[in-house]
């Protein structure tokens, strides 16, 4: 049998639904947002369980990686359009916005969107943090320009210009 499951994080709990591939829910339940808890809890409902669906979010790199590394698919939907579906909703919760994520799954009707890499994220920062660093040390120098500052000493340090012309 073909199991779809959707989860809907929030920052302290994850809601869980599990559907089958006619649409009859088999599984929902609330667990801890941390990876470990997500897949006991996943695996404790069936270990034949291999895809996962989430919305995209700020948490959802954490949940990707985490999930696939306990071997989970792990299919991230377009935030618009999985809240452009679950408008049509009535109640609007956790557990049921699971379930409609669940549904999306089971009908095919989503976008993927792409998690960038770990070695991406990690080349992004150094970037951001070099291009701040020369920022502080261009604003550094038109200050010392601005403020008649040199670099006298042997550590580089600013020294005022004397006035007296040496």
């Amino acid at each position: 049998m073909t199991y779809f499951t959707g989860i809907d994080v929030s920052l302290s709990s994850v809601s869980i639904c599990v559907v089958d591939d006619c649409g009859e829910v088999c599984r929902e339940g609330k667990v801890d947002a941390h990876v470990d808890t997500i897949d006991d809890g996943l695996h404790a409902f069936s270990p034949e369980l291999k895809s996962v669906g989430s919305e995209a979010g700020a948490l959802s790199h954490y949940f990707t990686y985490g999930l696939q590394a306990a071997v989970f698919e792990v299919i991230c939907l377009e935030a618009r359009q999985v809240k452009n579906t679950l408008d049509a909703m009535r109640n609007k919760t956790d557990r049921n916005g699971a379930c409609g994520i669940a549904q999306i799954l089971r009908t095919g009707w989503y976008s993927r969107v792409h998690i960038k890499s770990l070695h991406s994220h990690g080349v992004r920062a150094l970037l951001a943090s070099r291009k701040r660093s020369w920022r502080s040390a261009s604003a550094y120098r038109s200050f010392a320009d601005t403020n008649d500052f040199r670099a006298d000493d042997e550590a580089g340090r600013p020294t005022p210009r004397s006035t007296t012309g040496t």
